[in-house]
């Protein structure tokens, strides 16, 4: 079975970028070999983060505003080889058997969607000032590695691209995705979130203002989003956020 293994990416501190290459270290000890890398990056200026290796798949989307990570991670499903796809956080961290792992998870169960961790211990930073674990579900969102069918993603409308800066498109997936599925489960397997350090208001990933109700939208009536966003990813070409 081949994957898609999505980064989404934009610049921005030095441990930004440090994470980047730590987490691409990581992946290169991988004892799954049957993926393709895809780094999707948002770049305002048109210039790319500087890696020390060359990726295999690399995706450079201009835009002179703030981050989209929804935006770039539709942008990214639409150009990924295979119909499995697996999305990670930038800012993560986990064994050499991760991949294999979640292969295995999804051949046992063909789940179309699940969330691929079962805790994520969170590291200190200006957002994190003590470190602490957190099961997805707890937190309701699909957080740092979620995994896919291309099938179901676009049909629950994929990402919701009205979600500027940092903050609540990953719930706002899980919540349609529960909508659809009834049912979310974790693949029980830890993974580490690095680095959470970035989120100034002047900085190119603030915190979203608007997060909270744009996530009630959804949370209210998950039906009526996921037909907006359908309908919006058949007709749009989707050149940048389309909110």
């Amino acid at each position: 079975m081949s994957i898609s293994v999505i980064i989404p990416f934009t610049k921005g501190e030095e441990n930004r970028q440090k994470g980047l290459v730590t987490l691409l270290d990581c992946i290169k000890r991988q004892t799954y070999k049957d993926y393709e890398l895809i780094l999707a990056e948002m770049t305002r200026d048109g210039s790319l983060v500087y890696l020390p290796e060359k990726i295999e798949k690399r995706i450079a989307l201009r835009y002179d505003g703030i981050f989209n990570k929804s935006w770039v991670i539709n942008h990214a499903v639409k150009k990924a080889t295979h119909e499995h796809v697996l999305v990670i956080d930038a800012d993560t961290l986990f064994e050499d058997d991760y991949f294999q792992c979640v292969v295995d998870y999804y051949e046992k169960y063909k789940n179309g969607f699940f969330v691929a961790y079962t805790t994520v211990h969170f590291h200190q930073g200006r957002d994190e000032p003590t470190p602490r674990s957190l099961q997805a579900t707890y937190i309701r969102a699909a957080a740092h590695a979620f995994f896919f069918t291309k099938k179901f993603f676009w049909s629950i409308g994929g990402m919701n691209e009205k979600y500027f800066g940092y903050g609540a498109e990953d719930q706002d997936l899980w919540y349609r995705a529960q909508y659809v599925e009834k049912i979310l489960v974790d693949m029980p397997y830890d993974i580490w979130h690095t680095y959470h350090d970035w989120h100034p208001k002047d900085s190119s990933f603030p915190l979203n203002p608007k997060r909270v109700p744009l996530l009630d939208e959804t949370k209210r009536d998950p039906r009526s989003e996921i037909d907006r966003l359908v309908k919006i990813q058949e007709h749009l070409g989707g050149d940048k956020p389309y909110a």
